[in-house]
């Protein structure tokens, strides 16, 4: 059975129970009592924390032991609640794993009803296609989901009894404490908590069906080489040999792997065999410690030395196992192979300190090492951005040539992660190439600078100016008196990968690259290293390889004629005219050829580069202007003969031919205009191949438009009760319920996450008027995220901090347009945190009688004027001293968008703007604090304009000036190096946008 998960819907057990605790609500005798639990320990600790708050020091001795002593138990305090809020961390991970397992149990049970129905009818093998899952059976999954999420059979996964109020109290008054990682613990938790159906959707897409047998073998044997691989990489210390006298050692200390549910990388599998769920936590095994001898070592027994040499051969066997796994780059394989956390201990294993020089077995592990990552990543957007988190381990692991190729396979075919490459890593590697010269690790950046995405011509200029400042060593060019070593070089080393030769054509490709796609600043430097003349003089020797001239010709393309510098020696002189002599010679070759392998690099190189050249050389804007066609009119007709010959050539296939002919038409037109005289025979032939090209391109359409129609009415004869057929409809049933989720939940997603800027705003509500936490919060609460926000812990995280910025930017913005279930989910969590009393509600009537009128006010409220997400709330402080009972106005009591930018401005949020522009955030955290700095000065308030002014007349707001104008520069460039049309030009002192018709045409 595919999807052999348990039928009766699971309980979330007893840890609401457990969490439980007094908070003088009121209510039954059995909440007045505190557990002796986490939650309960939790709200002990954080309830007698007063944050920032510093008693000052007595210089005698009594005071300072006794400032020791405080000190002492404050690390103890912190310690404990670090641990505590790392057990909620883990409860919210069994929560989130056990709302998908009995989504799974839904969905098994939905398909098996399916599955009996299809089994009861007639079956017709003129099917269209296999079973599926109606929109109706969608519907009915999501609806008993919703039941057991938040419905009549609620499964009680609030964590503390108390609809969550409870545990949203006491990580509210942990976010105070002083400590930067506790606070930035406990918000994370504040923040996951208010995206329970985001982080839902999020998981399921992490789900991996086991449906097959072999999906169910493949896991057993992964299961049983990850245990026995991470108790050996954990006794690493025991069995890896290190020379403790000399010799390079490499490896740094570990930190226990953690395998399970993470942040991002949740594995939840549901096997035949049942739902799989790990430990978020790996256990490490504790080992005693005995003394590490090396093979060498005469005092080495040797069962000892066997039982070390079978560890060594253990760890390469598995490392085998799993990298033949991944062959051919299986995505289903790869997926299971991520979620179950492989990755995660094969980094482990990297780590692990060795000597390099004397251990060669383990110089061959960590080979098989990276080859396993290469192949989990290979083709795989999801695992390349996961090893790419861990670019400083894998840079880093000993062998720079087999890092390089890692990393290669880690960005290969990835737009969006090279558009994140940093300058440190193409640094890195470029360090590497003056050390030692390896076509490795130029292939590393010929990866990185590739792809027309809008940041690529970045990553050009970056490349590029490491390349201008490096030495001769890195620049291997054989210009002037060094020309008769590279016709040395390719005598000799002709076909070889790894030599002088090798080298220096990939580096030319990476010139290439860096100057294709027209960049001005790259090709005024490229055209200082490879001069036309160089390029001609090498290309039209007689020695010269067609490899050579492959990249060479590419370059002279890029560079010289699809440019945005206009070159006007390329039109001027004699250069090309002795390069298309040299055209007409390889071409006269390849037509004497019987088959294309006779020798492929030169039948590529004069079917697709030389086509390339020549048609974008005559449609140059400068060629008809600068070209004297007549004095060259011999090679002209010469080249066109050629070229005619080219596609009557028995080795020329459909696709060359295509390209070919283009070229032909666009001589001969260029021949007319320019009063050529063509000869007749060659003229004749020309108006035959225009007829039959005609007559292809007619005929391709024809094929084209029958093979579409064909694919639309063509029957499917899959038998659904075939095992490769029924596999496929389960996992093609769980990836509709993913898409099904992400589309009926956006609203509800949205109205969850819209309540905590209501929170955030005005915590205060959430405690009873009567305890010390209620003004505590009122008054601090607001500043002191703002101060931990500008700490260098919260720059570390970059995600939580853009969160964070982006709720504040959320009390002085419009609330969204909520959708009717996102209205009905938002009253919900309002009345669960604020209260039941909601005072714009005062019909006498109960609202559930009249369900449309709650949704029409709710609607309005949503509309208001006061541009905010909390103008549907506000608390009134003279009915806050019934904690029961809080009174909650629905725009009667709207806030102003001034009161609420001069509230947060006293708070220190537009210091804290400038404070983060000043520090040369990340890309999102300074587009955030922007966007955040403009909605805080809508309007033109002169409280928040007389800050900044205050801020910025101080000698240090220098660096503030000095980032905003280096963006504007950033920008700018992106911008004109944007392919969507946006040029900026500038005239004297003038700049002026302009927008092309492309652009415009796009925008449409």
């Amino acid at each position: 059975n595919g999807l052999d998960c348990r039928d009766p819907v699971m309980p979330m057990s007893n840890i609401g129970n457990i969490l439980r605790t007094n908070w003088g609500d009121g209510g039954s005798s059995s909440s007045t009592s505190v557990n002796q639990s986490a939650m309960g320990a939790m709200t002990i600790v954080a309830a007698t924390a007063v944050p920032f708050i510093q008693t000052p020091a007595s210089d005698t001795e009594d005071g300072k032991t006794e400032v020791a002593t405080r000190e002492e138990t404050d690390v103890v305090m912190i310690n404990t609640k670090s641990k505590i809020l790392e057990i909620i961390q883990f409860i919210m991970d069994v929560r989130l794993d056990l709302r998908i397992t009995n989504l799974l149990v839904i969905y098994k049970r939905e398909f098996g009803a399916l599955e009996r129905s299809s089994a009861t009818s007639d079956f017709s093998p003129t099917s269209t296609e296999p079973e599926t899952l109606s929109k109706r059976d969608l519907e009915n999954i999501l609806r008993e989901f919703d039941e057991i999420f938040y419905g009549e059979k609620d499964l009680h996964m609030d964590l503390d009894g108390d609809s969550g109020r409870q545990l949203l109290r006491v990580l509210l008054l942990v976010a105070m404490i002083s400590n930067p990682s506790l606070a930035s613990q406990s918000l994370n938790l504040v923040i996951r908590h208010f995206s329970q159906r985001k982080e839902i959707v999020h998981g399921f897409k992490q789900v991996q069906l086991l449906v097959s047998e072999k999906d169910i073998k493949n896991y057993k044997i992964i299961k049983y080489n990850l245990e026995v691989l991470k108790l050996l990489v954990e006794e690493a210390e025991l069995w890896v040999h290190r020379n403790p006298q000399g010799g390079e050692v490499v490896g740094k200390k570990r930190k226990a792997s953690v395998v399970g549910p993470q942040a991002e990388e949740m594995a939840s599998v549901a096997a035949a065999s049942g739902y799989i769920n790990k430990d978020s936590k790996s256990k490490v095994k504790k080992t005693k410690t005995r003394p590490v001898r090396l093979l060498s070592d005469p005092n080495l027994d040797e069962p000892t030395a066997k039982e070390t040499t079978a560890k060594y051969d253990q760890v390469r066997n598995i490392l085998q196992a799993l990298s033949d796994l991944c062959i051919n780059g299986d995505d289903h394989e790869q997926r299971l192979l991520k979620n179950m956390g492989t990755h995660t201990i094969v980094l482990d294993l990297l780590q692990v300190p060795y000597n390099k020089a004397g251990d060669y077995r383990m110089n061959e592990i960590m080979q098989l090492a990276h080859q396993f990552l290469r192949k989990f990543c290979h083709k795989n957007p999801d695992n390349q951005d996961i090893l790419h988190r861990h670019a400083e381990i894998l840079m880093h692991s000993g062998d720079n040539v087999t890092e390089a190729e890692t990393m290669t396979e880690i960005f290969r075919g990835n737009a969006a992660l090279c558009s994140k490459v940093s300058e440190a890593e193409i640094q890195h590697f470029m360090h590497c190439i003056e050390k030692s010269r390896n076509v490795k690790y130029l292939k590393f950046l010929q990866t990185i600078v590739q792809g027309n995405d809008g940041s690529f011509k970045r990553r050009q200029e970056m490349v590029m100016n490491e390349l201008a400042n490096a030495g001769d060593d890195v620049l291997l060019f054989y210009n002037d008196n060094a020309f008769p070593t590279l016709v040395q070089l390719m005598e000799l080393e002709a076909g070889d990968s790894t030599g002088d030769l090798a080298y220096h054509v990939n580096l030319v490709k990476l010139l290439s690259y860096c100057t294709e796609g027209k960049n001005v600043n790259t090709e005024m430097k490229c055209h200082s290293l490879l001069p036309l003349d160089d390029i001609v003089r090498v290309v039209t020797h007689k020695e010269c390889i067609p490899e050579v001239k492959n990249v060479y010709v590419n370059f002279l393309y890029h560079c010289y004629i699809d440019a945005e510098v206009d070159n006007r020696e390329t039109f001027t002189k004699e250069h090309m005219w002795d390069l298309f002599k040299n055209f007409i010679t390889d071409i006269a070759t390849v037509c004497k050829m019987k088959a294309e392998s006779d020798n492929d690099e030169l039948f590529q190189y004069v079917t697709e580069q030389i086509p390339i050249v020549i048609l974008d050389y005559f449609t140059s804007r400068l060629s008809l202007s600068l070209i004297k066609l007549p004095a060259h009119q011999e090679i002209f007709i010469s080249l066109l003969e050629g070229l005619f010959k080219l596609t009557k050539s028995p080795c020329v296939q459909d696709r060359d031919v295509d390209k070919i002919e283009k070229c032909i038409k666009l001589l001969h037109s260029t021949a007319k205009q320019e009063a050529i005289i063509i000869p007749p025979d060659l003229d004749q032939a020309f108006a035959e191949a225009s007829v039959n090209m005609h007559a292809r391109s007619k005929g391709k359409q024809w094929m084209l438009s029958v093979r579409q129609k064909r694919n639309k009415t063509s029957i499917s004869l899959t038998v659904p009760h075939m095992d490769s057929s029924r596999n496929k409809t389960i996992i093609d049933g769980a990836t509709s319920i993913v898409r099904y989720l992400s589309e009926e939940w956006k609203g509800l997603v949205q109205a969850e996450q819209s309540v905590l800027v209501n929170i955030f705003y005005c915590p205060q509500a959430l405690f009873p008027s009567t305890l010390v936490s209620h003004n505590l919060v009122k008054e601090g609460f607001i500043k002191l995220i703002i101060r931990h926000i500008g700490t260098e812990t919260f720059t570390h995280e970059e995600d939580l901090c853009v969160s964070l910025l982006r709720y504040f930017r959320g009390m002085l913005e419009a609330p969204p347009a909520f959708t009717e279930p996102g209205i009905n989910l938002r009253q919900k969590l309002l009345q669960t945190f604020f209260g039941r009393h909601l005072t714009e509600l005062d019909d006498s009537t109960p609202a559930k009688s009249h369900p449309s009128s709650v949704v029409q006010r709710l609607r309005r409220v949503s509309r208001l004027k006061s541009t905010m997400h909390f103008s549907s709330l506000e608390i009134k402080e003279t009915q806050l001293s019934d904690p029961e009972k809080l009174a909650v106005s629905l725009g009667t009591m709207e806030l102003m968008l001034e009161d609420v930018q001069n509230r947060l401005n006293s708070c220190g949020l537009m210091e804290l703007v400038i404070h983060l522009v000043m520090n040369n955030p990340p890309h999102e955290v300074f587009l955030q604090s922007i966007k955040l700095a403009v909605a805080i000065l809508n309007g033109g308030n002169t409280a928040v304009q007389k800050t900044i002014w205050k801020k910025l007349n101080k000698p240090s707001s220098e660096r503030f000036c000095h980032e905003i104008h280096s963006r504007f520069q950033e920008a700018q460039t992106e911008m004109k190096n944007s392919p969507t049309g946006l040029i900026i030009e500038h005239y004297g002192d003038k700049t002026n946008l302009v927008v092309t018709s492309g652009c415009l045409e796009g925008a449409g």
